[in-house]
């Protein structure tokens, strides 16, 4: 029988606040917070950087229509563009807790001058994938629109993109 201390339970990081923020990208060790609050941004910086072995981006789609007020939630990104330097994906309808029916996600960049996402990838292969989302908002007055693609590749299936 081993003694000592147990070791601690698995910290979750997914997205379940639908601000901006970059808090834990200041403070990792936010990371290891068992109940943290994590934005879009947040979770990919996490992925990206080693806290999550997965690069499937998972929602807390409770907490998102509480924070929403319903079933149309909007995560706003105004904080500047959400820079994808690894494989990540947004795919809502693999999810480990699948988007409810009727509830759907958009994704605003219209508070931040800039595309929702650049993608900008040093590693071979570097790749956004989009499914079933709405991206809103995003100007630009050189590359991109919605997503600003320097290098990788993007994969958008039953995707929105509007002014």
């Amino acid at each position: 029988m081993l003694s000592g201390t147990p070791p601690p339970e698995p910290v979750t990081i997914i997205v379940n606040t639908i601000h901006d923020r970059e808090a834990a990208i200041k403070n990792p060790t936010l990371f290891t917070e068992k109940n943290g609050t994590y934005s879009l941004r947040e979770v990919i910086w996490a992925i990206q950087n080693g806290y999550l072995e997965s690069g499937d981006v998972q929602f807390d789609w409770d907490a998102l229509i509480a924070e929403a007020g319903g079933t149309d939630i909007t995560i706003t990104v105004d904080l500047g563009s959400i820079g994808i330097t690894d494989n990540i994906s947004i795919d809502l309808t693999k999810q480990e807790n699948p988007i409810p029916a009727g509830v759907t996600l958009t994704i605003d960049a219209s508070g931040n001058g800039e595309s929702a996402f650049v993608v900008n990838g040093s590693a071979i292969g570097t790749s956004l994938s989009l499914n079933n989302l709405t991206l809103i908002g995003a100007t630009t007055a050189g590359n991109g629109g919605a997503i600003d693609i320097e290098a990788g590749t993007v994969n958008l299936t039953n995707v929105d993109i509007s002014g």
